[in-house]
């Protein structure tokens, strides 16, 4: 009479295929996971050093201030906005007496490693009103 079933080795290397092919998928799993992590991070710091940068450019309009810095505490980031002139070699040249040229960036660590988010936009200048 013969026993049908599968033997010890059998049973070892179809369990060793299943742990591979559980491992292999769990670790993509874990890789995509913190990509979206680090992606939503990086999106909620890109609408703060916006929302400055307009902050800033609303500040403009009520009085005359070259540099800006904020230092934000969630999420912690410094964000520097300042406003510089159009250099004189630019091919905007012809537009400088009209806008000018406004930068803000994002600093922080993560994890030991620094990043930085600038952000560039241009406002017109008003032209002062006599009388």
């Amino acid at each position: 009479m013969i026993k049908k079933g599968f033997t010890l080795l059998e049973v070892l290397i179809s369990l060793l295929i299943l742990v591979s092919a559980v491992s292999i998928f769990s670790s993509t799993q874990l890789r995509s996971v913190l990509r979206i992590l680090k992606e939503k991070d990086y999106l909620e710091r890109v609408f703060v050093v916006k929302r400055e940068l307009i902050n800033f450019i609303e500040q403009q309009k009520e009085k005359e201030k070259k540099l800006l810095r904020t230092d934000i505490e969630n999420p912690e980031m410094r964000v520097v906005s300042q406003i510089t002139d159009i250099d004189k070699k630019s091919s905007l040249k012809s537009f400088a007496d009209d806008i000018k040229i406004v930068k803000s960036e994002g600093v922080w660590n993560k994890f030991g490693t620094s990043y930085s988010l600038p952000l560039v936009t241009f406002i017109k200048i008003e032209e002062k009103k006599s009388g």
